[in-house]
């Protein structure tokens, strides 16, 4: 039981950590956050790689949801990209937690 305790708070943290980052991009560059440019740029790998393992499961499961309300993809897919997007909130509410308890370490 304290395992599902435990997957629980990684989502949340990871949802919450997700979704501030999402909105603050959102609000510095008038953009909303996508899988191109700005956010994603050639000459800055490591830097375009690190907002999107932050915010991506909110770009996906944005994409997915436009996706499917224009008819391009059907319910099975859209549950499919809410799950992996969901597992990707929770590894990253995983990391969140992690460093936050080092910083409480130090």
């Amino acid at each position: 039981m304290v395992h599902i305790w435990l997957c629980g708070a990684a989502f949340v943290a990871g949802l919450v950590f997700c979704g501030l980052l999402s909105s603050l991009f959102e609000l510095l560059t008038g953009r909303r956050v996508r899988f191109q440019s700005p956010f994603i740029v050639r000459r800055r790998v490591l830097r375009s790689l690190a907002v999107m393992l932050c915010v991506g499961p909110v770009v996906f499961l944005r994409e997915a949801l436009a996706s499917h309300r224009q008819r391009l993809i059907g319910h099975g897919a859209l549950a499919g990209a809410a799950f992996t997007s969901g597992l990707w909130v929770t590894a990253t509410g995983v990391v969140v937690i992690e460093a936050v308890l080092a910083v409480g370490r130090i």
